[in-house]
């Protein structure tokens, strides 16, 4: 090998160490959002149970696969879109707790769940992690002894 083949081959062992040392610094970003998309079909809504997280904002896309008039209603969050066949209709929301929203349509009867989890990084802040096989002190054992 030449001189200019060794040169290149540290400068790019160099920058691959520069790159670990940055990679895993674990950087939180700010909370982004979530796009869901929802078919209305004459079985009902697919995906039967979309799944987001709490403090995300959501956006909705709605659509049908039949004729028939249907819709999506969220409830308690004043979220309407009405899905007709061939179009695409959106809304957004945000999820400020856990727990499972409503959804459902009036005229078709369909209904389904928008489940909302913890995010599983605040679940890991809240859950404080303790060593179970921590030593007590004053705990005394009785072995019997050897004759």
């Amino acid at each position: 090998m030449n001189r200019k083949s060794i040169l290149l081959l540290c400068f790019f062992s160099l920058s691959s160490f520069a790159l670990e040392q940055t990679y895993f610094n674990g950087k939180i970003m700010p909370t982004g959002t979530r796009e869901l998309s929802i078919i209305v079909t004459d079985t009902g809504y697919y995906p039967k149970k979309p799944i987001a997280f709490v403090g995300e904002k959501v956006k909705i896309f709605v659509t049908s696969t039949t004729k028939m008039p249907s819709c999506l209603i969220l409830k308690n969050k004043e979220v309407y879109l009405e899905a007709k066949k061939g179009e695409l209709a959106e809304g957004e929301v945000f999820l400020d707790k856990v727990g499972d929203i409503e959804i459902y349509c009036p005229t078709t009867k369909h209904r389904s769940t928008l489940v909302v989890l913890e995010h599983p990084k605040d679940k890991e802040d809240r859950i404080q992690r303790q060593i179970a096989s921590e030593k007590l002190k004053g705990l005394k054992i009785w072995r019997p002894k050897d004759d």
